[in-house]
């Protein structure tokens, strides 16, 4: 990724004028700069499709098919519908640490009548 934003910036500079290609060191001709830039981002492209496949994804097609896929079953499940399980597992949980502070109340005066015998 560096070659390609060295050689950006090399393009822009002679574009500028900061640089001229007749200063210092031979310079590439702008075709050359083209296809170097080329080559970089064919390299890049391949090494990302390289890391894309080794976790079971086709490249950017594959990813943008997981996303189409993982869209559609999103669009499946409607927000209030959401909303409303969320609300019961609340109801639900609260019910249940209801009923556990009334099972320990209940321990409690079950050790306290054994005691007392």
């Amino acid at each position: 990724m560096s070659e390609i934003y060295d050689a950006l910036r090399r393009v822009q500079e002679q574009r500028e004028g900061r640089v001229s290609p007749e200063n210092g060191p031979r310079t590439n001709t702008m075709l050359e700069e083209i296809l170097h830039q080329a080559e970089a981002i064919l390299r890049f492209s391949e090494d990302v499709r390289r890391r894309m496949s080794e976790v079971g994804v086709d490249g950017i097609g594959g990813v943008l098919a997981l996303y189409s896929q993982l869209r559609s079953a999103m669009d499946k499940v409607a927000q209030s519908e959401i909303e409303a399980s969320a609300a019961s597992v609340g109801r639900l949980v609260e019910s249940m640490q209801h009923l556990r502070d009334e099972l320990l109340r209940i321990k409690a005066l079950k050790q306290t009548v054994e005691a007392i015998r």
